[in-house]
This record gives structure tokens, sequence and C-alpha cells, in this order.
């Protein structure tokens, strides 16, 4: 009898690292695959087929901090019965925490992936994402599971910088790397016309993209004071339009941002902003589900604030721009905060990037990191267990 893995995401990340995995794994071991939220339509882009966790477990239980709570998920795998266990990590959901809490107790190895550098301790903490402030002045690892596998030295580092054993930690590389270094390749310049065609652009337009983040709260608003990281989605926006509307009238060519919210993203708050700043020469957009690779591979830029698609726009040759004006915080962008690329941090240097970009574009940024044989060392190390 195969012995059998189970795999979990919720966030859009987590799937990033853990659809690369399936094939690896399904040779050899009977594999199941369940997900939760964004992470189920995340599983759909790729073709891969993933059951909603939320049929076994009830979805308040995953959403707070509850020390009772490990027993729905105790029940959830001793269901399955499962002879390891991988996920990815979370941002503002705790069932990865309860998984390898669970898993702990029934003596299942348990394996969690991280897709980046960003906000590292706090998804093993009893912290969410929303809660990161709270994470810095009491931080802790009240969540962990057996291995923990790192992208590269820096993240290895992140871990034993916050008190993680260095025997836990695996420095396996990105899986999700490997598979867009494949895709880029296989995207041909007629499927991009046709795509820059559906949304009225040609050639002689610039399509900007703008990659949103779950950045505001309901209870703190606009108030940027209150926001660990001194900006939010909102705020980043409108300092980007003011600096592109200072330029549209002059530069004889059609703008069009597409602005692509993040999957976990509930509140609108753009709509007011592009009525206020869209103009005949600046078009903004609301991305309504496009294919993203198809969004970098049109793009003649990516703008962003730390996300994981700037990253991932390298693959496809792209230009890439971090703007964190406000930014009160280490820098979570990890090509900035490594001395790699700089990102935008004041109001007139963005003036200044895109003064630049209308005369002679941006600059292309080659990929920093490793990226081949992650999926062969995590592979490789879960067998060690079973």
């Amino acid at each position: 009898m195969k012995k059998r893995i189970l795999f979990f995401s919720r966030d859009p990340g987590s799937v990033n690292v853990i659809f690369p995995l399936i094939p690896a794994f399904q040779q050899e071991y009977e594999v199941l695959l369940f997900g939760k939220d964004a992470a189920l339509k995340r599983f759909e882009l790729f073709s891969v087929e993933a059951q909603d966790i939320s049929n076994h477990i009830p979805p308040i239980i995953s959403v707070s901090y509850e020390k009772n709570s490990t027993s729905y998920y105790l029940d959830f795998l001793k269901k399955f019965n499962p002879d390891a266990l991988i996920t990815g990590t979370g941002s503002d959901d705790y069932s990865e925490k309860y998984l390898w809490r669970a898993a702990k107790v029934l003596g299942i190895p348990s394996f969690a992936i991280l897709d980046g550098w960003q906000n590292t301790g706090v998804r093993f903490s009893k912290w969410r994402l929303l809660d990161i402030d709270q994470y810095v002045e009491k931080p802790d690892l009240s969540f962990l599971p057996s291995k923990i596998f790192c992208v590269d030295e820096i993240s290895q580092k992140q871990l034993l910088d916050i008190g993680m054993d260095e025997k836990n930690i695996v420095v396996s590389g990105q899986p999700y790397f490997e598979y867009l270094e494949t895709l880029s390749q296989t995207i041909d310049q007629k499927s991009v016309e046709e795509f820059r065609e559906t949304i009225d652009s040609d050639d002689h337009t610039l399509l900007f993209s703008y990659i949103s983040e779950n950045i505001t709260e309901v209870e703190k608003g606009q108030d940027l004071e209150k926001y660990y990281f001194g900006y939010t989605e909102r705020s980043i926006f409108e300092d980007l339009m003011v600096s592109l509307s200072s330029f549209s009238a002059n530069i004889h060519k059609k703008m069009v941002l597409i602005v692509r919210k993040h999957p976990n993203e509930q509140m609108d708050v753009y709509s007011d902003a592009i009525e206020k700043y869209q103009t005949e020469d600046l078009e903004i957009l609301v991305d309504p589900g496009f294919n993203p690779f198809l969004l970098m591979k049109a793009s003649d830029l990516i703008i962003g604030m730390s996300s994981m698609f700037l990253i991932e726009a390298l693959f496809f040759n792209k230009p890439i721009l971090s703007v964190q004006i406000g930014l009160k915080c280490p820098d979570p962008f990890i090509l900035s905060s490594i001395g790699y690329i700089q990102s935008i941090k004041r109001r007139e240097d963005l003036r200044g990037f895109f003064d630049t970009f209308f005369h002679q574009k941006a600059l292309k940024v080659k990929i920093p990191f490793k990226v081949s044989g992650a999926i062969q060392t995590i592979k490789k190390t879960v067998e060690e267990f079973l």
C-alpha cells in the first residue's frame, strides 16, 4: 500500500509552493490535496483539483487563536490518516498552524514551505499578519512544524534570528521559481498581442500593472500612522496616480493602468480614486480575473510594494518598480532590503523614476536567486521521515 501525503494551502502564495510538488509525489505516493478560500481558485488556475477543508472544519475555527481549536484538526487528520503533512504558510488564517500542532500530537511529520522572505516570524506565531505590530512587540513561536523549507540563506537567517533551531530548517529554494522559469518560455508574442487587444491596448499604449496588497483595515481606515508599514495599498495608489497624471498630457501616448487586487482583499478602496484620477489619457481598470502570466508578459512595467508578483515578473524579463512611500519599518521587499534595487520611498523620487522611464525605459533586473533543485530537495527531505 502506498504511503499517503496530505497537502494544504490557504493563501495564493502557499499554493505557489505546493502545486509544483504534486506531480513529483504522485509518482510514488497517494496524494491528498486540500485548500481553502482564495487557494481553491488559485489551484484552478493551474488545473489542479483540491478539496475544500471547510467541508470538514468549521470556518470560524480557523480565523481566531483558540487553544481548543486543535481538536477539529486532530479529527481531520485522524480521518484521512496521512503519513506526512506538507503545507505552505498562512497570513491571516490559523489552518496551517493548527494542522502542524495536530500533526505533532499524532506523531505525523509536518513540513512548511516558505514562499518568500516577507513577514517570516509571524507565520509561526499566535498572531495574524494583520496583527504584525503586536507580533513585533511580543514575538513568539507558538506553532512549529517538524521542518521548515526556506528560499535561501537570507530567509534561513531570518528564521535563526527569531530563535528557530537550525536543525529544523532546510534551505531548499522555491518550487514556484522552477515552474515560472519553464512557463515564461511558453508564452508567445501572438498571445501577448491578443491579450492587449482584449483591453483595447496596442503597441502604442503604455500598459502598467499595479499589484495591490491586502493592507487596509476597516477600523484603521486611511490613518497611515496606525499602520505598521506606514502606508496602505490606497495611499501608494494615490501617490502613483499623482505622479502618472503629471506626465499623461505630455508623453503623447495613452496609458492604461490595471489594478490587480490581492485575492484576499475584501474592501473596495479604489472605486472613488479611479473616478478621481481617470482621464482620456490615463485609463484605469480593475483586473476582472486576467491570466496573471499574460498580464505580466503584456505589461510595460509592473508596479507594487513588496509583493512576490514583482519577483515573479523577473522571470518574464519585465521591469519592476517597488513603491513604499511612507515606509516606517524595515524594508519588506527583499530585492530592496539586500540592496539589489532601490524601492521608491519619496514622492520626488517617484516622479524622477517616471521621468527616466518615459525617456529611456526602465532597466530590467536579472533574477538573483537560485532557481533549480527545490522540488528535488523537498521530496528527498520528506522521504527521510517516511
